[in-house]
């Protein structure tokens, strides 16, 4: 069912609210109160769309992912997995100062298990990665959804084209192996 235009302003104002409030004091000292105060709406708005702060930070995520998936299927454009690699890495930087504040508050998990169901979705609805073993699946669910906090939340300087370009290379080590020296020197 879509949300009313009214609905969507109210939990994007929530929203909005905890994001600011984090700025400057710890999340476990900030109330529904303030932040229904600072979205400019009320405790019983506040409930009507969120059982508690963390259905706020999911919801964002939500939120964020689904605009990325709405772009990757845009019909316009097919994009090919490095394409789609760099635009998931230039979404995650727009939103590195939020990332950063979840893990300053210990709630990178939240963040964290939302991009895992949606990549899950992802895969799932992607010819050539639906083709993938369990096994493969979760390494790259893992493996992704990792570097990503690691890489905005240590401020690596590798920009979003790097950063792509480094998991692609990955991706292609299976070829590395079979014309070079596979053997592991330690």
């Amino acid at each position: 069912m879509k949300e009313n235009s009214q609905s969507r302003s109210s939990k994007e104002w929530i929203i909005d609210s905890l994001i600011y409030l984090l700025k400057t004091k710890p999340y476990s000292a900030i109330t529904i109160t303030e932040i229904a105060k600072k979205a400019g709406v009320a405790r019983l708005t506040f409930y009507r769309h969120f059982e508690n702060k963390e259905e706020i930070i999911i919801t964002r995520s939500q939120y964020l992912f689904q605009k990325y998936f709405d772009e990757l299927n845009n019909k316009d454009k097919k994009l090919d997995l490095n394409e789609s690699l760099l635009l998931c890495f230039k979404y995650w930087k727009q939103d590195s100062e939020a990332i950063k504040l979840l893990e300053k508050n210990n709630l990178i998990y939240l963040l964290e298990n939302t991009f895992y169901l949606f990549l899950e979705k992802l895969i799932e609805e992607t010819r050539i990665l639906n083709k993938l073993n369990p096994i493969q699946k979760y390494f790259i669910i893992g493996g992704l959804t990792h570097s990503m906090v690691f890489w905005i939340t240590t401020s690596t300087p590798l920009s979003p084209e790097e950063v792509s370009e480094t998991i692609i290379n990955l991706f292609n080590l299976k070829v590395a192996s079979h014309t070079e020296d596979n053997t592991i020197d330690l």
